[in-house]
């Protein structure tokens, strides 16, 4: 076991013996006082963060790693989704203009509906075909040996980026921070995280916002593409402004 999960796991045993013995449901509490640092070397916490100027490196990274990484990383980038939600994602729930979280696949056990921008629209409409190609039919964007990848899996894609380490819970927080930068107003920002309303706005504010929200992604995607996102995923831009040769349009490495 990595020392990181050993400590996490020492946590939660330390809590719940400290409750135990607070109801008297136990004599003596055994780990009262201990700490794992008494036992094992636990390594300094690494600087997962990732900032604005990171954008760069990340989207070469990005570039440089098989379809499906891509895309699952490329997808949290775009729209501030949970690992969990997207990794789950159905093909189904792309319908029309919105990509449709199911509740059942939400944190909060709440259905969430994202807005779709043109550019990506045409990032998954791509990828469909990238997957039919040299996948096949299937149900799921990230299909494992039955239904979708594991969470396990998913996190062990985080390995093949080799960039700062970082969680899928940076880019949400990354996705966050630009989106505040960009003028964007709090509310519609955490209802683009899917995050609950305080209770007073959830008492008068019935709309869901969606005009709001689409604007924001609108401007979010536009500038994720000014600076250099397209080299990852050039299927973004409008077809016009992407340059071809003989015919077919030049794409970055794995995309095709």
């Amino acid at each position: 076991m990595a020392p990181k999960y050993i400590r996490e796991v020492v946590n939660k045993l330390k809590a719940v013996f400290a409750a135990a013995s607070k109801l008297r449901l136990i004599n003596v509490n055994p780990l009262a006082g201990y700490r794992v640092t008494y036992s094992i070397r636990v390594a300094d916490v690494v600087d997962t963060r990732l900032f604005e100027s990171d954008l760069a490196e990340l989207f070469t990274r990005l570039g440089a790693v098989v379809m499906p990484v891509q895309m699952l990383f490329v997808l949290m980038m775009m729209f501030g989704t949970r690992i969990n939600e997207t990794r789950l994602a159905r093909w189904e729930h792309f319908a029309g203009d919105y990509w449709v979280i199911p509740a059942s696949n939400a944190k909060n056990k709440e259905e969430h509906r994202v807005p779709m921008t043109e550019s990506a629209k045409a990032l998954i409409q791509h990828y469909k075909c990238w997957q039919l190609k040299h996948v096949g039919k299937r149900a799921y964007l990230f299909p494992g040996t039955s239904g979708a990848i594991s969470i396990r899996c998913a996190h062990d894609w985080h390995t093949q980026i080799r960039f700062k380490h970082f969680t899928s819970h940076d880019l949400r927080r990354l996705f966050r921070t630009i989106v505040a930068d960009l003028g964007v107003d709090t509310m519609i920002g955490e209802r683009l995280l899917n995050h609950a309303l305080p209770v007073l706005l959830r008492k008068y504010v019935k709309s869901t916002l969606d005009k709001g929200m689409s604007l924001a992604l609108e401007q979010y995607h536009q500038y994720l593409i000014y600076r250099g996102f397209s080299s990852v995923a050039p299927e973004i831009l409008p077809r016009s402004s992407v340059k071809s040769e003989n015919g077919q349009t030049l794409t970055a490495s794995g995309w095709l």
